[in-house]
This record gives structure tokens, C-alpha cells and sequence, in this order.
């Protein structure tokens, strides 16, 4: 799956989660599907914690900014050492 395909699903599972209609346990399913194509473990942060940065003025998310910074995630790769 290209990050294209990656951010146009994931669109669609935040606009989900964010009606406030899925179940919880549609919820869950959604946050381990958003889980397993964000390369960013602290997606969700963004979305309830940092209010204001990634948010537009009327508080809804900025769709846009959210996807930047999780996909500008870049994991640490520590070297192996015997």
C-alpha cells in the first residue's frame, strides 16, 4: 500500500472516529487499523491531546497537518551489537 493509499484510509477511519457513532468496539477496530498503517505510534495523541496544533480554529482537525506529522514520523534504528 503506497502512503497515498495509506492517507485516503486512514482519512476515512478518523473521519469515522470522529463522528462519534462507531461502536466501541468499532472503535477499537479502528484504532488497531489506524495503528497498523500509521508509521507514528502516537497518532491519537494528535488528534485529543495537542489541541490547537494540529486543529483548525473552529477545533476541528486539520486533516492535512495531522497526516504531515505522522507520516514525518522517522523511527530511531539503534545498530546491533553482539
Amino acid at each position: 500500500m503506497t502512503e497515498k493509499e495509506k492517507r485516503k484510509k486512514i482519512i476515512e477511519l478518523v473521519n469515522e472516529l470522529l463522528t462519534y457513532e462507531a461502536t466501541e468496539e468499532r472503535e477499537s477496530e479502528i484504532f488497531l487499523e489506524i495503528d497498523k498503517l500509521s508509521p507514528d505510534l502516537y497518532w491519537s495523541d494528535y488528534i485529543y491531546w495537542a489541541k490547537g496544533k494540529y486543529h483548525n480554529s473552529d477545533g476541528s482537525l486539520n486533516m492535512e497537518k495531522f497526516l504531515d506529522k505522522i507520516f514525518s514520523y522517522k523511527p530511531i534504528i539503534l545498530p546491533y551489537r553482539k
